[in-house]
């Protein structure tokens, strides 16, 4: 009672002193949290509003693309950036609660709106075919007035945000300075109190204290106990006590025989359960002891220690022994293990229903990891039926525990429609749910994706990455190589493609080979390409990696030109029935002499259009209506040329115009100036001078002179296209390189007259001679004059 009494006064003093300190810490961490929080306050309405702009922007970018191509294709940006600035601006709304900032949002709305509406005003008048009138409203420089404005809203916001950001960081720096003096000022006195307090405690205290705690772990008969009274030995042992040690130690060790010892170290596990590895030799002889008696814990907890050799020699087939003995007395996590063991044929024969049955009867006992892993099997079909009902079933018990990889799985088979409806929105829950499981993470990134989520799939993946999942790491660099959500990024695609092939995702070193190949990310370098293709086609984990090799040997890229190498590669994958190797072994095989006709079958056959090209090609003579069957099948399949020969075979029926559309229509050049002259000549129900202006267009931006020459007329004549002489002066000036007397002959009358051009009879008479030396009898009429 004496020494009692001797350390309560200064317990309380320090006690006051604990509660002062505390108070203090906490007022100042809480300042340093409103300062923290502060500072991500300001960022985050930074963020925000560089973001509008740039969506703005991107906004700008799909309009004028969509007006100088017509194509829908070029508005993503501009139907991206409507659907993110609604959402941009409520966020901006929400957040910058400063009342300058406000201000500037009520100008910034407006602002944003009217530039929308000129936008989509444009695009509706190309849509009805008036781009004259869309490009007047472009040059009338109004959208670029309002630019200038969004621009200058956006500025002011950020600099008041600045201005915030700077006050708010010279208040943060202050509670950081005021919180240090005070944890590391409170924590030398209260170190001091401590030590003083240990000092006046004496052996004295720790001796009864200690003597208590062994009393009632020998009553129990608890192995902590053993260990417990070890270290004291070990320490005490020459010290004066008032405890009899030696009394104390027999008393235990009577206890403990009486009554079988329980393991104080968690459970071994194969997969989710972890061992820390502490085992003793003593702790096995005990464990033996008790599981002679039958006790299923320490059956357990042994056959635990044979199969890690901790204790005792391993020994796999003894420690399967004495789990199966633990499980028969439905010890659970015994079965879960004999489960496992059983599945992997460790210490025992393999045998996976024998497994499935172990595993439910720990499933039934409510184990999480047995439900899951019986849940595994059954969806798999892994030593027992498949049942995706029953292993949604299972799953769903486990995900409503906690278990983040049942949670995927269970998302993973409503993203899929396996077992149930399709069901996106319960999967994006459920990778929700599972936290910052990475298998989750890159699931749940990959819906996001998939939606157009960009930012938020970014934000998914990377947090996958700092987890170490190399399968975020390729996903993240297909974001960052792509420029998905404008996150353009090339050397930071490589990086991460480059630690991820290191990690074993094949996909990953494939695309850092075609990265490295085309010299996106750099430098090209095929040598090394090549390398990182054979080395993941070396391994046959992926058929594009060995097909990109076989053609980079096929076309002397990265190395020595070598076909036989090439058809090394890609036999293998051709015999397995792969198209695309089929495709390229039948080349070869065709460019040596070789049979190609059965490669391009299997190739076709497998819906390599290319294939079905050539096989109309080679089996035109030998077997003309098999030829025509593939012809078509390749032409419905896309392939220009084929359709343009379909359409020329076609000629004189009623098959020959929806022929020669589909030709054009497929980018054909020669079936698009054949199509437009048809149109001309009202041949087609699609008649007249602009629609033929459309299809003499495509072909002529492919180069094709007669085109060039024909388009130039009609913008001579003002037909189905406006009026415009300086128009056809460049088409007649590109048809008139290449050489298309025509054109040459046209040419010299503009340069002549100055119709379009400049007047120069200079120039008028090179073209004329040209034209003339070409055969044109008018341009020899001239020259002769």
């Amino acid at each position: 009672m004496k020494a009692a009494r001797k350390i309560i006064a200064p317990l309380a003093g320090a006690a006051l002193l604990v509660a002062l300190v505390v108070a203090a810490s906490f007022w100042a961490f809480g300042q340093i949290e409103e300062g923290a929080g502060a500072r991500k306050h300001t960022n985050a309405v930074i963020h925000r509003s560089d973001a509008l702009m740039s969506e703005l922007r991107d906004a700008e970018t799909g309009q004028r693309g969509f007006l100088l191509t017509g194509l829908e294709s070029f508005l993503e940006p501009y139907n991206l950036a409507l659907t993110l600035l609604p959402g941009d601006l409520a966020t901006l709304r929400r957040l910058a609660v400063h009342p300058d900032q406000q201000r500037n949002l009520d100008t910034l709305g407006p602002v944003t709106t009217q530039r929308l509406d000129e936008l989509a005003q444009t695009l509706a008048l190309k849509r009805a075919g008036q781009a004259d009138a869309a490009a007047e409203i472009v040059r009338s420089g109004r959208g670029k007035l309002l630019m200038d404005r969004l621009r200058a809203v956006i500025a002011e916001m950020n600099t008041v945000e600045e201005r915030l950001l700077e006050e708010r960081t010279k208040d943060w720096q202050d509670s950081v300075t005021w919180s240090t003096y005070v944890t590391f000022g409170g924590s030398e006195v209260l170190l001091c109190a401590v030590m003083w307090i240990a000092w006046l405690a004496s052996r004295d205290f720790r001796a009864r204290e200690a003597e208590a705690w062994l009393r009632r772990a020998v009553d129990q008969g608890e192995p902590a106990g053993q260990e417990a009274l070890k270290a004291l030995l070990a320490e005490d042992r020459n010290r004066e006590r008032t405890l009899d040690l030696r009394a104390l130690e027999a008393r235990f060790r009577s206890a403990a025989e009486k009554r079988p010892l329980r393991s104080a170290l968690p459970s071994i596990s194969l997969e989710d359960r972890h061992h820390e590895g502490h085992g003793s030799s003593e702790e096995a002889r005990w464990f033996a002891r008790a599981a002679e008696k039958g006790n299923p814990v320490a059956l357990r907890n042994l056959g635990l220690f044979f199969l890690s050799g901790e204790g005792v020699k391993p020994d796999d087939a003894e420690g399967y022994k004495r789990l199966l003995a633990a499980a028969q007395k439905k010890d659970v996590e015994a079965q879960w293990t004999v489960g496992v063991l059983l599945l992997s044929g460790r210490g025992v024969a393999k045998d996976e229903a024998s497994a499935a049955g172990w595993f439910k009867a720990a499933a039934d006992a409510g184990d999480l990891l047995a439900r899951r892993a019986l849940g595994r099997m059954k969806e798999t079909g892994r030593g027992v039926s498949v049942d995706l009902k029953e292993a949604a079933k299972l799953y769903r018990l486990a995900a409503d525990a906690g278990d983040a990889w049942s949670r995927t799985a269970l998302g993973r088979m409503n993203e899929d429609g396996r077992g149930m409806p399709r069901n996106l929105k319960e999967a994006r829950t459920l990778y929700e749910a599972a936290g910052d499981f990475p298998p989750a993470l890159v699931d749940l990134g990959l819906l996001q994706e998939a939606a157009g989520e960009f930012i938020q799939a970014h934000t998914s993946f990377s947090k996958a990455v700092e987890k170490g999942d190399d399968a975020a790491r390729y996903h993240l660099g297909a974001l960052f190589e792509m420029g998905r959500g404008g996150l353009v990024d090339l050397a930071e695609a490589a990086r991460l493609y480059d630690v991820a092939a290191f990690g074993g995702v094949a996909e990953a070193q494939v695309r850092r080979a075609r990265l490295l190949e085309i010299g996106r990310s750099g430098k090209p370098d095929e040598a090394k390409a090549a390398s990182y293709y054979g080395e993941v086609a070396a391994g046959g984990r992926q058929p594009l990696a060995a097909l990109a090799l076989g053609l980079m040997r096929w076309e002397g890229r990265g190395g020595k030109k070598d076909a036989v190498a090439a058809e090394d590669v890609w036999k293998p994958l051709a015999d397995a029935g792969d198209p695309l190797a089929a495709f390229w072994y039948g080349r070869a095989a065709e460019k040596s002499g070789g049979d190609a006709v059965a490669f391009y079958r299997t190739a076709a056959r497998g819906g390599e259009v290319r294939a079905e090209a050539r096989l109309a090609v080679l089996l035109e003579k030998q077997n003309p209506k098999e030829s025509l069957t593939w012809l078509a099948k390749a032409a419905e399949g896309g392939d220009a040329a084929s359709a343009a020969l379909l359409a020329r075979k076609a000629a004189g029926t009623k098959e020959a115009m929806p022929a020669l559309r589909r030709a054009a229509r497929l980018g054909d050049r020669d079936s698009q100036a054949e199509f437009a002259r048809r149109i001309l000549d009202g041949e087609s129900a699609l008649a007249g001078s602009a629609e033929a202006a459309r299809w003499f267009h495509m072909a002529a931006v492919q180069d094709d002179p007669s085109s060039q020459h024909a388009l130039a007329n009609l913008y001579l004549a003002g037909e189905g296209v406006g009026l415009d002489p300086a128009e056809a002066a460049r088409w007649l000036t590109r048809a008139a390189g290449r050489g298309f007397v025509p054109a040459q002959r046209d040419l010299a009358m503009l340069y002549e007259q100055g119709l379009g051009v400049k007047k120069d009879p200079a120039k008028a008479a090179e073209w004329y001679k040209k034209a003339a030396a070409g055969g044109d009898a008018f341009a020899k009429k001239k020259i002769g004059k």
